[in-house]
């Protein structure tokens, strides 16, 4: 069997340059703001579970020898540039992603469900919270990144929590952020109590402090959670 490794990588390659040449594109996406983008709706369809939903209406019905038409979609409340950078990605896999943009690049992309974009944007706005996360969000003002915080998936709160070199003055305030993440969306959030809490270095607390964790009712309520606090009260004891 032979195998090309730069195969599929020439490919979108060429489909990009086809796509800025407006070669062979079967959609227009417009925008509001005055952009227009050709694209190719198979393309957009493999990246993004909207396009691909509305796939049928992106791919021309036309047959035999009768001119392939395109399809024109407006998307609306979608800057052209967010819309240009999701398209981007979708023939790439690289995106222009700042500190101004990314907080209004990720929910579009989570919009379009392009879940490669909305991973790598999460990750790139937990990097911009480093390492002082835990004084912002113990801070009583409302600000974006106590926002983005409390709204951060599991995973990438576990990203946070497991870094070595975040700046937390005291372990309480770690739990404290985390306390704050739950009841932000218990329903949602609880579930995640005990790989979350692992994460935080009980041993290392004063002691009114460990009490205090050990009896909320987050903690008390959670029976995944009683190995860890028996396993950390031996050190604290």
């Amino acid at each position: 069997m032979l195998e090309d490794n730069s195969h599929s990588e020439r490919i979108l390659r060429t489909c990009n340059n086809m796509r800025i040449l407006g070669l062979a594109c079967d959609a227009v996406l417009s925008t509001e703001d005055g952009g227009m983008f050709g694209i190719h709706g198979a393309i957009m369809s493999c990246c993004s579970t909207y396009f691909r939903t509305i796939s049928t209406s992106l791919f021309g019905t036309n047959s035999g020898d009768e001119p392939q038409l395109r399809t024109f979609i407006t998307i609306p409340n979608v800057p052209a540039s967010i819309l240009e950078g999701i398209i981007q990605y979708a023939y790439t896999g690289v995106t222009h992603a700042t500190e101004e943009n990314v907080q209004e690049l990720l929910p579009e992309a989570d919009q379009f469900g392009v879940l490669g974009l909305v991973n790598a944007c999460s990750n790139f706005l937990v990097k911009l919270l480093y390492p002082d996360i835990f004084l912002i969000i113990s801070s009583k003002s409302q600000n974006k990144a106590d926002t983005f915080y409390i709204e951060l998936s599991s995973s990438n709160l576990n990203i946070i929590l497991q870094d070595d070199l975040l700046k937390a003055d005291e372990e309480i305030s770690v739990w404290n952020s985390l306390k704050r993440w739950v009841y932000y969306d218990v329903a949602r959030h609880m579930r995640y109590v005990p790989k979350h809490l692992i994460s935080i270095r009980l041993a290392v607390m004063l002691i009114d402090d460990f009490h205090a964790i050990v009896k909320d009712p987050i903690i008390s309520k959670s029976i995944q959670c009683r190995p860890y606090i028996a396993k950390e009260t031996k050190f604290i004891l």
